[in-house]
């Protein structure tokens, strides 16, 4: 897994303000709304979807979790699913280096296993939409190796989750769509408040219209799951919207929306 320093964020992202990245790195709960890295494992439980319990998704108070992290964005493929094989909707990013100790470690433990594989490969970890398979004739032969997931020895496999969805009074769907729209919130110029802002984003902030641009500090949000296959235990992060703050070049970017959108 490839690391970033939060020391570096100032010069990753300049125009990011110090506040904002704080609350983001530093938020714990809010509601149902989670930081893993900074929340206990004592405040969180899982649900059974299953009957043979090889299916689970994270819950706080009996309801959804919705997790909530802070990245610096890698690849963005937001607005249409992938050609890949597992056609899908994704974000990848790098975590802070103690952040992601207490993400792993945590995910370990409330789903209480000592190994788990995550959806990590060329050293950042994907947060991504169900899929669906790619047309035959749209897909490469060549498969591209992949990296370890959480603590294992194991290697990382796709998987072609069910059409099953998950319903829970969250406000948000629980598993989205190869279809669905993943909403980015644009909060570069707004000090946003996690305790106030959260349960009323939509009418807070104005929507970021494109990909998130590489090297940026976004916050995802997510429901984390977990499957069993062949007595291998896997996570599952599960995008549902994120929230951008900074990047890399706040202006040049600002004048491509323009154009785009004008």
């Amino acid at each position: 897994m490839s690391l970033v320093n939060f020391e570096h964020w100032a010069d990753q992202c300049p125009n990011l303000d110090y506040d904002n990245a704080y609350r983001a790195v530093t938020c714990q709960q809010h509601k149902n709304f989670i930081n893993p890295s900074r929340v206990s494992p004592l405040d969180v439980n899982i649900l059974y979807t299953s009957n043979d319990h090889k299916r689970a998704i994270l819950q706080c108070d009996n309801v959804t979790a919705v997790c909530l992290s802070p990245l610096l964005s890698r690849d963005s493929c937001i607005l249409e699913p992938s050609l890949h094989a597992l056609r899908n909707k994704y974000l990848t990013g790098h975590y802070h280096h103690q952040e992601w100790e207490h993400f792993a470690g945590f995910a370990c433990m409330v789903f209480g296993h000592k190994v788990m594989v995550a959806q990590i490969r060329d050293g950042v970890l994907s947060f991504g939409t169900m899929g669906s398979k790619a047309d035959r004739d749209s897909v490469s032969p060549i498969k591209q190796p992949r990296n370890p997931g959480i603590l294992s020895d194991q290697p990382e496999t796709k998987w072609m989750a069910s059409t099953r969805i998950i319903k829970a009074n969250t406000g948000f769907k629980s598993l989205l769509d190869t279809n669905d729209t993943i909403p980015v919130y644009d909060s570069c110029d707004y000090l946003f408040n996690f305790k106030n802002d959260l349960d009323c984003i939509a009418e807070t902030l104005l929507l970021w219209h494109g990909e998130i641009p590489p090297n940026s500090f976004v916050v995802v949000t997510y429901t984390m799951t977990q499957y069993e296959k062949d007595k291998v235990f896997y996570l599952s992060t599960n995008i549902i919207f994120a929230i951008l703050f900074a990047t890399e070049y706040a202006d040049n970017f600002s004048d491509v929306k323009e154009e785009e959108y004008a």
